[in-house]
């Protein structure tokens, strides 16, 4: 499994040439590969493919927003002293 696959097209040839060459190495000895990446556009697909030396149909490639509406966050502020910091400070006294 590859995560962040990505990255080898922002790389040059000389940056781990080894991750390069994986893609042809795997293949050749029928290993089955997963590549994982949130940004790989679907235009740089091609290019991935032929950096990697793979060739993926597309029946084997699944794509999913990346957004999730039914995800939320927000920023809580606490007071300085936190459990932690009282329950470390009980420990030294």
């Amino acid at each position: 499994m590859f995560d962040e696959c990505h990255t080898v097209l922002d790389s040059r040839p000389d940056f781990r040439p080894k991750m390069r060459e994986a893609g042809a190495a795997m293949v050749k000895r029928g290993v089955q590969i997963v590549y994982l990446t949130a940004t790989l556009c679907p235009d740089e697909e091609e290019e991935f493919k032929q950096i990697m030396k793979v060739q993926i149909p597309p029946n084997q490639t699944f794509r999913a927003p990346t957004s999730r509406p039914n995800i939320a966050y927000s920023v809580v502020e606490h007071p300085a002293e936190t459990e932690e910091t009282t329950f470390m400070q009980e420990l030294v006294t």
